[in-house]
């Protein structure tokens, strides 16, 4: 621990806790439990105290350069009534965080060992609709939070062409095979960001939501990263959710979960929603891979690993018509080899 976190917790009273590392995913941010000798627990939250220089293209702004947007959203959704964590302290630099500790219980966790995906899915699915009645009533300030556009995904797509294929193709795409891949994602993205809008956590999945046992209701249901919220597609947390690459979610599950949402929001055109369902699982998961190829040009290494649970998915979803013209992008411009590699070319 740095003399920056020693300071932190002392001032805040938490310098004598017992401390464990907790695993942070493809975040950049450094976790860590902290115990008292009472039994008091807390994460603490903390950017490693590194001034991240602005990003470079729009597909890095998913690093945050602080925990500022995170203390932002949560309290907007604890304002709604959602369990997301409350926030002991902060550093006015935004460099630390110290919020409450959700524990181990991640949805993801209960299913690997062996619990029933249904009944924690439909609590996830719950806890979404619920959201998203509240945010309708309320209308909470969002000013300075993203706005989901075909635009803005298409600017976050552009990892592809510009990070992953040098990588993994060994090439990048010539200027005819780039407009083609813009122009077909700009008209899928364009008709499944027509549908229905609300508050969009983005990150919304098995790994970033917790049952918590002592609640009740949806605040049963508790959020964590969810620091590049903003408003968008409301589809697009559902298919989030859904869809995990790195666990296969029963389909019977999916499907009743998919019918369950829908017949909550009677507004929703069927066709509409499943053409807007199976885009976003599919761009969801195509910047995720190249999200995996970014890192790794970064120095940051593993993440090639999940390209074949990651392309397992979208060459599934793909096979809606909606998706036929990506289809066939990637089948011309994106080898099988490439899209199972486990280590940098």
């Amino acid at each position: 621990m740095t003399d920056r976190v020693e300071a932190f917790l002392a001032q805040h009273n938490w310098a004598t806790a017992t401390r464990s590392p907790v695993a942070a995913g493809a975040s950049t941010r450094i976790l860590t439990r902290l115990v008292k000798t009472d039994g008091s627990r807390a994460l603490l939250m903390d950017t490693g105290g590194v001034e991240r220089a602005l990003p470079k293209t729009p597909y890095e702004q998913t690093i945050m350069p602080d925990l500022k947007p995170f203390a932002r959203v949560d309290r907007i959704l604890r304002t709604l009534g959602m369990s997301a964590p409350e926030i002991f302290a902060e550093s006015a630099d935004g460099h630390f965080l110290l919020v409450e500790d959700f524990g181990e219980s991640e949805l993801l966790r209960l299913m690997q060992n062996g619990a029933d995906p249904l009944p924690l899915l439909t609590l996830a699915v719950d806890g979404l609709l619920e959201l998203q009645r509240r945010f309708a009533a309320q209308k909470p300030d969002m000013s300075g939070l993203r706005h989901y556009t075909p635009d803005f995904f298409l600017s976050h797509l552009a990892v592809i062409p510009e990070v992953y294929m040098p990588l993994l193709c060994g090439h990048a795409p010539s200027a005819e095979v780039r407009q083609e891949f813009d122009s077909l994602w700009r008209s899928a993205l364009t008709r499944a960001c027509a549908t229905p809008t609300s508050l969009m956590l983005r990150d919304f999945s098995i790994s970033n939501s917790f049952w918590l046992k002592d609640r009740t209701g949806t605040e049963t249901l508790g959020l964590v990263d969810f620091e590049t919220a903003g408003t968008g597609p409301m589809i697009y947390d559902l298919a989030a959710m859904l869809r995990y690459d790195r666990f296969r979610i029963p389909p019977d599950a999916i499907d009743s979960c998919r019918q369950h949402f829908l017949r909550a929001l009677p507004q929703l055109d069927p066709v509409e929603f499943e053409a807007a369902w199976h885009i976003f699982i599919a761009m969801r998961q195509v910047q995720w891979a190249g999200s995996c190829s970014l890192y790794t040009t970064q120095g940051r290494q593993g993440f090639l690993k999940n390209l074949p649970g990651i392309w397992n998915i979208i060459e599934d979803v793909s096979q809606h018509p909606v998706l036929a013209g990506l289809r066939g992008w990637f089948d011309r411009h994106i080898p099988p080899e490439a899209r199972r590699a486990r280590e940098a070319a």
